[in-house]
């Protein structure tokens, strides 16, 4: 099976179909923002529906993730080494987001040539140290769609804190804290807007986004066959439940 020889390297075929789905799922949702359909026919109105569910692709990218990062070691189930990991995740990811960086830069500095005080250094500096999604004035400020590569790298820190957390707790329990720090991250953005009238981003933030990320990890192990899903997690009833 291809998920099986994932784990050694190759490629995932399964995985690879669905990252194509998550693709243009988020290209058709970001089409709406060329402008809505000319006519309000019904057909039309069931295309913009359908391409505004199309965000969904990006959570869809973060449970692709926790599968494919946590396959390795739930394979293994050994131990992970701290800077050998970081040093692969950045060698696959760095190099491509620096030229998109400069390439991006390039490409406004030529058409939109008034507005170059636009990024601020601030702004960049964030952007090289993929924290730009903490921070709610630099979050979109050099290319919308960076964000998700921030919270990528943020979450892949957070791994070891699952694995931590994997060694101790059952997955009952570590979806009980991961659902828990989604809570307390909206509750502090809360009363850090209340109290000192600052937006912590939100949806953009790892916190957030772990959520989704962990139930990739859990999948890993439900498909070994080391853990059982309920029933209820299965069915596609629920699922459009949830996106709905």
């Amino acid at each position: 099976m291809a998920e099986e020889a994932g784990a050694h390297g190759k490629r995932l075929l399964s995985i690879d179909a669905l990252r194509g789905v998550a693709a243009t799922g988020v290209v058709l949702c970001h089409s709406l923002r060329a402008g809505p359909p000319g006519t309000d026919s019904l057909l039309d109105r069931a295309m913009v529906l359908l391409f505004h569910y199309g965000f969904v692709g990006v959570y869809l990218f973060f449970i692709i993730s926790g599968y494919c990062i946590h396959l390795r070691w739930a394979t293994r189930n050994d131990s992970l080494p701290f800077l050998a990991f970081w040093k692969r995740r950045l060698r696959r990811l760095y190099p491509a987001y620096l030229v998109s960086i400069v390439l991006f830069l390039g490409v406004r500095w030529w058409l939109d040539k008034p507005n170059l005080a636009e990024p601020k250094s601030l702004d960049l500096g964030l952007h090289l140290l993929l924290a730009h999604n903490l921070w709610t004035p630099s979050r979109y400020t050099i290319c919308g769609v960076y964000w998700t590569l921030a919270i990528e790298e943020q979450l892949y820190l957070a791994y070891f804190l699952l694995l931590w957390l994997r060694r101790r707790l059952n997955w009952t329990s570590i979806l009980l804290v991961v659902f828990g720090v989604r809570v307390a991250w909206f509750a502090l953005a809360w009363v850090v807007h209340r109290q000192f009238a600052i937006d912590i981003p939100v949806a953009e933030s790892a916190a957030a986004a772990w959520i989704c990320w962990v139930p990739g990890a859990l999948a890993v192990e439900a498909r070994q066959g080391r853990v059982q899903l309920p029933t209820w997690m299965t069915r596609l009833s629920w699922g459009l439940v949830m996106l709905g």
